[in-house]
């Protein structure tokens, strides 16, 4: 023991006067070979050729079939995670897989197992949202059923996989995975529930619960419902007011519920309000109508009445003046002709009516004309009564002619339209009298 120690220590002494030679000698015969395992690897590398790489290792002991076995050790396959990529492609085979596990030195009972990750699975919340649309089968977490059976629209085909065992592959149990199918379906928005609630579909405590299961936070809740609480419109609160349901101040009040300012309240209840047609503003202020008017002037029950009609304010009592009709021309001609009017009541008569007021005047006093003297002389409607029987008297017997019948009525008859009416009503009677058809 003496010895080897005192041995190794003058060697490590000696080393360093001997290196030198050492170097001196193995440059004039540099003939070492390299292990032969990187021989194998330079081969793997395609730096020299298999012939080359078995003579070299040849030197150091290594025959063929160990060489080939240090090529196989050198050689190197993709990561099995990257074969299982190139096997979803369709790149490799099944047993070019198998061969990266067994480069990867993995023991051959996990080889089948890895090889079925090559099929993703999908991911828990794919499988919540397919059995929420129903596109996988419902394990039994919904708390109804509803019937799909029969319908025109073709169904979209329910898939084979099992839910539960393809969430349970991303690590998600039956009950976490029932939760999940939970927090993504989701119940109609607050704004629904709200109408739901009000048509008594559901009750308070079904919206609280759709409140909870939604998005909205439960102090927004009491907002929600009472937000969607149907309130009159914009246009609905002004008419209010023209029909004399509200004042100013309150439908205001009412249309700034819509967010609408005093302004555009105000020109909506001037679009709304509406005016008498051009005839109705005309009858109505001859007949005493006052504009602008007030519906304060109108009495009960003509001032809800047109109120309710949306005439507007300055129109009312125009409207109340049209409130009566009047007899027709023919009628008041009639009446005139009797001496039932004065000049000025036919005219205001007329004008009341519509007529302009040049023609009101000429035929107001025309026919008041006639009738007053006819008042003032007896004898001559008693004339006018003998004139007309005369002449038709005439005519029908043949002994006048058209015109001069037509001449002696002119006197007793104004209108020239009138006179043509009788001649040819007289015309008719004198055909038929000969057995003559009257003219279709």
């Amino acid at each position: 023991m003496v010895g080897v120690g005192v041995g190794t220590a003058a060697s490590a002494a000696i080393e360093p006067l001997v290196e030198p030679g050492k170097q001196e000698a193995w440059s004039n015969a540099a003939n070492r070979v390299l292990d032969p395992a990187m021989y194998a690897a330079l081969r793997a590398q395609g730096a020299i050729d298999l012939t080359t790489a078995v003579g070299l290792a040849r030197r150091s002991g290594i025959g063929p079939d160990r060489m080939t076995e240090l090529l196989y050790l050198a050689q190197r396959t993709p990561t099995y995670g990257e074969a299982q990529d190139l096997r979803r492609r369709d790149k490799i085979t099944l047993d070019q897989l198998r061969h990266t596990f067994a480069k990867a030195q993995i023991e051959e009972q996990y080889w089948d197992a890895l090889a079925d990750l090559v099929d993703d699975r999908l991911s828990a919340e794919a499988v919540a949202l397919a059995i929420i649309r129903s596109m996988m089968r419902d394990p039994g977490f919904f708390p109804v059923q509803l019937d799909t059976t029969g319908g025109v629209v073709p169904a979209y085909p329910v898939s084979d996989i099992d839910p539960v065992k393809e969430a349970e592959s991303h690590g998600f149990n039956e009950e976490r995975l029932r939760v999940m199918v939970g927090s993504i379906g989701r119940p109609p928005g607050p704004g629904e529930l709200a109408r739901a609630l009000f048509r008594d579909l559901i009750e308070r405590p079904d919206f609280n619960r759709g409140i909870l299961e939604g998005d909205t936070r439960p102090e927004w809740a009491q907002t929600f419902l009472d937000v969607n609480r149907e309130i009159l419109t914009a246009g609905e609160y002004a008419e209010l007011e023209l029909r004399g349901f509200y004042d100013t101040a309150t439908r205001r009040q009412k249309t700034a519920q819509h967010g609408m300012s005093q302004e555009d309240s105000d020109d909506l209840f001037r679009v709304l309000g509406r005016a008498p047609s051009v005839h109705q503003i005309t009858t109505g202020l001859a007949r005493g109508g006052k504009y602008p008017g007030n519906y304060a002037d109108v009495p009960e029950p003509y001032k809800s009445a047109i109120q309710r009609s949306n005439i507007r304010p300055e129109y009312a009592e125009i409207e109340y003046a049209n409130r009566y009709n009047y007899p027709s021309f023919f009628v008041l001609r009639s009446l005139a002709q009797d001496g039932l009017f004065t000049e000025g009541q036919l005219e205001q008569i007329l004008l009341d009516i519509g007529w302009t007021p040049e023609l009101a005047k000429e035929v107001a006093t025309f026919y008041t004309a006639q009738a007053q003297r006819a008042k003032q002389d007896p004898s001559v409607g008693k004339a006018q009564s003998k004139v007309y029987t005369e002449t038709q008297k005439a005519y029908l017997g043949g002994s006048i002619t058209p015109d001069l019948a037509t001449a002696m009525l002119s006197q007793i008859v104004p209108s020239s339209a009138d006179v043509a009416f009788i001649i040819e009503l007289w015309d008719s009677i004198r055909n038929m009298e000969a057995g003559v058809p009257r003219p279709a």
